[in-house]
């Protein structure tokens, strides 16, 4: 039997927003669904699960049957779905687009896990048929990202000079041959866009206002998809800063983002959400640590956070920046990567 684990949210800083609570539809049936969205929808009380839907009934009729909602066979037409006032697409990028057009067509909020879409010019596309739309890079709302981005801001460490970053991936997923991320057509790409999409939305939300050009691209292939990646990118703002990452599903290397100032080197795990930030200011080995403050110090309150974020704007009377809510940026970056890695055409 399947039970959701117990969900304790943290204090968010939307807390103030006030409105009616909304109703969402889950697309979606998968683990995602079920070991984050809906506990967290379950228990937040400016939200109600209205139905959850799959291509797998009975999948959606265990879970609905524990949230006490409707379950919906996606296999009856994506315009046999009930109305909803926010629709939750916990399903493969590249299935997403008649569900996009059909909910933005009803002028529906849609919530989408990431990555938001396969490349740029499909971003573009669907971003011009709804103005409220969100993409779930969790990541953004870590501690130690919201931290990193003020200390480049506030340049408390003098300029940034460079930014190296690594992931090592290796079984890091256990999933089987038959996955959809093993499919070309439904996952869009491999490691970059599977898990490399969260840590370009992290340089993108620590450099704020510099821009991030792709200038190298080195991709290892395993068939269609990416498996390896080694890139170097230039963020321009006062001066030029490389940027390098790396992300390895073949070489067991450690994640680490490494932040080198004029005055000091500043380095954390970028893939953990409580995790600490070194300062190291001399070459003798000494620092010292600034420990998680506010905003998420673990996965889920990351995501929580994305969803607090996007209900308070939905309430709000100003216009969405959709741009921003998507991550429009993230799916430039990651088009030009696979480009220029490609010479110039997208697999």
């Amino acid at each position: 039997m399947v039970e959701f684990p117990v969900m304790k949210l943290p204090y968010s800083i939307f807390e103030g927003s006030e409105g009616n609570r909304m109703e969402v539809g889950v697309i979606g049936a998968g683990k995602i669904s079920e070991r984050t969205h809906i506990p967290i929808l379950l228990e937040y009380s400016k939200t109600t699960i209205k139905y959850i839907a799959d291509i797998d009934i009975s999948r959606a009729n265990k879970l609905a049957k524990i949230c006490g909602c409707d379950s919906v066979d996606v296999n009856g037409g994506v315009e046999e779905l009930p109305e909803c006032d926010i629709a939750l697409l916990a399903i493969p990028v590249g299935v997403r687009r008649p569900y996009i057009e059909e909910f933005s067509r009803r002028g529906t909020a849609i919530f989408v896990e990431k990555p938001f879409a396969k490349n740029i010019e499909e971003h573009q596309e669907y971003i011009e048929l709804n103005s409220k739309m969100i993409c779930n890079y969790m990541r953004t709302w870590f501690s130690s990202t919201r931290q990193m981005k003020e200390i480049v801001c506030s340049e408390i460490f003098g300029p940034l000079k460079s930014v190296k970053i690594k992931e090592g991936l290796v079984n890091s997923t256990g999933i089987g041959k038959s996955h959809y991320r093993n499919n070309i057509k439904m996952a869009g790409g491999g490691v970059l866009m599977e898990s490399g999409c969260h840590t370009i939305s992290q340089i993108v939300e620590i450099l704020n206002g510099y821009k991030i050009e792709v200038k190298n691209s080195d991709i290892k292939w395993e068939g269609e998809l990416d498996i390896a990646v080694d890139i170097v990118m230039v963020a321009s703002k006062n001066t030029d800063v490389e940027v390098k990452y790396e992300a390895s599903r073949i070489e067991p290397f450690e994640s680490r983002a490494i932040f080198e100032f004029q005055n000091a080197r500043v380095e954390f795990d970028h893939t953990g959400s409580g995790e600490a930030i070194e300062v190291h200011t001399n070459e003798e080995g000494d620092y010292f640590t600034i420990e998680p403050g506010k905003y998420s110090t673990s996965f889920v309150e990351g995501v929580f956070l994305r969803w607090a974020e996007f209900i308070q704007q939905i309430w709000s009377e100003e216009e969405i920046d959709v741009n921003r809510m998507t991550s429009v940026e993230v799916t430039k970056i990651i088009t030009e990567i696979y480009k220029k890695g490609n010479k110039g055409e997208i697999r």
